[in-house]
């Protein structure tokens, strides 16, 4: 039996977010990560405590919590990403509103899978000795607080989350029709862009997504906080550890570690919207052809 459509996206998905995380990805997130907690290291500071503490496989800090999270995480997002937005273009829903209530969903979806992994990553890339190894880490993490301990930052994630793909794949469909447009309008035998053309879009789309910065800030400080926290300590609301922060650093401070940030979006859209949307493409160009061949 060939493969679904669903299996498809299921396979690309996992595929695709292991690459992206496995390259630049998690370099670009564990930099974030430490700059979202240690918020007066500017960029290349950072890099170069990370590397001058750590060495090279620093940035490589919760690699195995990070591809098991990919494996799982890339699927959710794409089955239901595509799912959603197969069926808004469908019911004539412009392409950028399309995309980005497709994104919310896939990025919520993601949650289940990207709280615990990321608290891990969080909590081994915020110390400043050798954590141990993250099995032993869930372990503990498990012994000491429940589940829920898994689930710090939980809150914070699910917004990032579906801000995060709803933003990245509704502003690259909305710089995709602004594209074609501006270039090909006037030219009707021209009906698509070209890949370079998409890629551009997928960089444009990435950086503007990052204005949901704070999520992500907030979700790093309520990780670490539990991370650190004596056993039965209360966690601050979402809400309140922002209010926490701006008293702290300043309404700046909820946009610590923005450039990391944009290089990881970027990166990630690339993947996960623009690299995504070449192979879809391409499997759907290879199954009309066999049709009309039989």
């Amino acid at each position: 039996m060939a493969p679904t459509g669903k299996d498809n996206n299921a396979l690309l998905g996992a595929g695709l977010q292991c690459m992206e995380a496995g390259t630049l990805g998690l370099p670009f997130e564990v930099v974030k990560t430490f700059m979202g907690r240690n918020r007066s290291y500017t960029t290349l500071s950072a890099v170069q405590y990370v590397f001058q503490t750590k060495g090279l496989f620093g940035f490589y800090d919760g690699f195995w919590p990070k591809m098991i999270e990919s494996a799982l995480k890339g699927p959710l997002l794409l089955v239901s990403k595509e799912a959603v937005r197969d069926a808004c273009l469908g019911a004539s829903v412009p392409s950028w509103l399309a995309g980005s209530l497709a994104g919310a969903v896939g990025g919520v979806s993601q949650t289940l899978v990207i709280a615990p992994m990321t608290f891990l990553v969080t909590k081994k890339v915020s110390s400043t000795s050798d954590v141990g190894h993250v099995k032993l880490n869930a372990f503990e993490t498990i012994q000491s607080l429940g589940i829920r301990g898994l689930y710090a930052g939980a809150v914070p994630i699910a917004f990032r989350q579906a801000s995060n793909w709803a933003l990245r794949q509704g502003f690259v469909d909305f710089f995709r029709t602004v594209m074609f447009k501006l270039k090909y309008a006037g030219d009707p035998t021209i009906k698509k862009l070209t890949k370079w053309d998409e890629v551009m879009c997928g960089i444009m789309g990435g950086t503007c997504a990052c204005i949901n910065q704070p999520f992500e800030v907030a979700r790093i400080e309520m990780q670490w906080r539990q991370a650190t926290a004596p056993k039965g300590t209360k966690m601050e609301s979402m809400p309140t550890v922002m209010r926490q922060i701006v008293q702290e650093r300043g309404i700046l401070g909820l946009y610590a570690a923005i450039t990391p940030r944009i290089c990881l979006s970027v990166w990630q859209t690339l993947f996960m919207v623009t690299f995504a949307q070449f192979v879809i493409d391409h499997l759907k160009s290879d199954k009309s052809e066999k049709k009309v061949v039989n």
